[in-house]
């Protein structure tokens, strides 16, 4: 596209063009001014070649009985000769007021490009209740006939309306807005951010202040958000705008009631200007009544259930939603110490994110080893949707035959209320000796080479002389059993006792192992805040307070000697509220651990914010300290 070259003659031209429109002069006026640019500047095209629009659009699409609306039909975006106005007949619910509607034009030019526009205006009263539409309407253009789209309306009672405006509602308020109201664990929900105004206003700008606390939730911010766009809503029987401004997907991760905290947000609002007034366009590009208005959503709350009545399978998935499932082998036949990789893929829509590795029972010869997961999903079209493969690599230690077992597992699917069952059929396995291998050696080598991390462990054999087992003597019939049974008896002792130390001596070393672990992201953070990745994005934060909040739990986890398995910020407030300690510290920890939830799933993040709590952390493992040894003593 050529851009216009921009002279004096040019600017004087758009000073007249913007002085005719504010005066409301004839549209020849204006016409005039763009053929004198023309004149002025060559580079100033009309649009030619194109096909026009036709466009039918409302002046509102909720409507009072005995009010009156507007019918527009607009013509753009081509070069036109002639263009008849539509025949418009009868309209259910509505009456047209004009039969020969009016005409208005208007012209712009763009990068040099100058464009025009046709709009012919019919109005119209409702005159009783229920939902209507506009039919088709045909325009000849140029002698070729083009066809609008049907536009739905709906009539309400206007004693409804009168009674209902009391002036109750704000003229402009959000709300949040979920889907669903009582999901079920790990239900894949729509979260929306939805102003609601009156007319006469207009939303110029609208920016979040802080992160979105939502405990219990897990958030996926939509990808490829359109602009907002406003419709008409009735509530309480009053006509307000409605517009979705930010839209997330979040998956419960708790049963029972979880709180959704309110949603602040800071908008541009003006108050429209009166059409009649011939330098309203003129001044309000200034924002003179432009004000800035911060406003939150209402907190409330959701109920979330588990699934009932699971069925008898062989395992039940924590997938929710409507997925494919499937599981496959990169081979099935390997020689002795060779791996096969046993891979489980979940392909659909639902809470992707939160899929947790399934456990399939292998052959007791067949060793399993580095358990990986890869994610390809996407948060768009108001759904989570890609697939989650989970890898596990299987290593024989002898020859033989084998076969991960057949399975029924099953997942939840809320869109049809049911639990689906998914049937994997077996995998057989087989491991043949390794070529030029006795199994002897085989076995030795396995003793040296352990399958394990680290660096290899060599066996030193100890020769024993020949005379110790051929000379028949007492020395090899009592001395020797009774040496090797008190070695033995050693072993097994001194084993016990490690195993006694050792949560011991994790106990004693947990404040340390977290205080360094501290001191580890405080010099990740100073390094991305002052390095080459001053540009960390925002959910690389959420994911260190993730690894921060996991660290925490371990600590806690040692120092009350709870059992592996799952562990949570919730079981662990719950923990400490039910010891005989220090009621300080316990609130500290309730708003340190909502602290970390609430950031964990913050969308604004940041390494100040970041530092902060880590200081917050070393405090409160010193009060813990101090906390326990007081406890210990009583």
């Amino acid at each position: 596209m050529m851009m216009s070259t921009w002279n004096p003659w040019t600017h004087h031209v758009l000073q007249l063009m913007g002085v005719c429109r504010a005066l409301q002069l004839h549209r020849w006026v204006i016409a005039c001014a763009i053929v004198a640019m023309t004149m002025v500047n060559p580079t100033v095209t009309m649009a030619q070649g194109q096909s026009p629009e036709i466009q039918a659009t409302l002046s509102n699409t909720i409507i009072y009985t005995g009010e009156s609306f507007n019918l527009s039909i607009e013509i753009k975006n081509g070069a036109f000769s002639s263009a008849d106005y539509p025949q418009i007949g009868q309209i259910p619910g509505a009456r047209v007021l004009n039969r020969v509607p009016s005409r208005s034009s208007s012209y712009q030019i763009i990068n040099g490009n100058a464009s025009s526009s046709l709009t012919y205006t019919y109005t119209l009263m409702a005159e009783r209740e229920g939902s209507f539409e506009i039919p088709s309407l045909d325009v000849v253009i140029d002698g070729e006939t083009y066809t609008t789209e049907p536009i739905p309306f709906q009539v309400q009672s206007a004693a409804t309306g009168a009674s209902a405006d009391d002036g109750s509602i704000p003229d402009i308020f959000i709300e949040m807005e979920f889907d669903d109201r009582t999901p079920v664990l790990g239900q894949q929900l729509l979260a929306e951010v939805v102003l609601y105004f009156r007319n006469g206003l207009e939303v110029q700008s609208f920016q979040p202040l802080t992160g979105w606390s939502a405990d219990g939730l897990w958030k996926e911010e939509l990808e490829g958000q359109a602009q907002p766009r406003a419709e008409d809503a009735l509530i309480q029987g009053q006509r307000f705008r409605r517009a979705s401004l930010l839209k997330f997907m979040v998956f419960p991760t708790r049963t029972g009631t979880l709180v959704v905290d309110p949603f602040p947000m800071v908008l541009g609002v003006r108050s429209q200007v009166s059409s009649r007034d011939p330098f309203g366009s003129i001044f309000d590009s200034f924002g003179t009544n432009l004000r800035r208005v911060t406003l939150q959503t209402e907190e409330f709350e959701l109920e979330v259930q588990r699934p009932d009545n699971p069925p008898s399978v062989d395992l039940i998935l924590d997938a929710v939603g409507s997925f494919t499932i499937t599981r496959s082998a990169s081979g099935r036949e390997v020689q002795v110490g060779e791996g096969i990789e046993i891979t489980t893929t979940v392909q659909g829509t639902g809470n992707l994110p939160l899929l947790t590795r399934p456990q399939w029972e292998y052959p007791e010869e067949w060793q399993e080893y580095s358990p990986q997961e890869a994610s390809d999903f996407r948060a768009r079209n108001e759904r989570v949707e890609g697939q989650k493969a989970f890898t596990d690599l299987v290593v024989p230690s002898k020859a033989g035959r084998g076969e991960v077992p057949a399975v029924d597992v099953a997942y939840y699917n809320p869109t049809a209320a049911r639990w689906e069952v998914v049937s994997l059929p077996a995998i057989p396995l087989i491991a043949r000796e390794a070529i030029g291998q006795t199994p002897v050696q085989l076995a030795d080598a396995a003793r040296q080479f352990p399958m394990m991390g680290g660096a290899p462990t060599w066996i030193q054999t100890v020769s024993i002389p020949t005379w110790f087992w051929q000379q028949g003597t007492w020395v090899s019939r009592l001395l020797l059993p009774t040496v090797l049974g008190l070695g033995l008896w050693v072993l097994m002792i001194a084993r016990r006792i490690r195993e006694q130390q050792a949560p011991s001596k994790q106990r004693h070393a947990a404040a340390k192992t977290l205080l360094s672990q501290c001191e580890v992201h405080e010099n990740q953070t100073h390094h991305a805040r002052h390095g080459a990745n001053e540009s960390t994005s925002s959910k690389e934060i959420q994911e260190r307070y993730t690894v921060l909040v996991q660290q925490v739990l371990d600590y806690l986890r040692l120092k009350l000697q709870r059992p592996t398995g799952a562990f949570t910020l919730a079981d662990a407030e719950k923990l400490i509220d039910s010891m005989a300690i220090d009621q300080g510290f316990k609130e500290s920890s309730k708003g340190l651990f909502k602290q970390l939830s609430r950031m964990s799933y913050s969308p604004a993040a940041s390494h100040e914010q970041l530092c902060t709590d880590l200081d917050a952390v070393r405090e409160w493992v010193d009060n813990a300290e101090n906390a326990l040894k007081q406890k210990r003593r009583s």
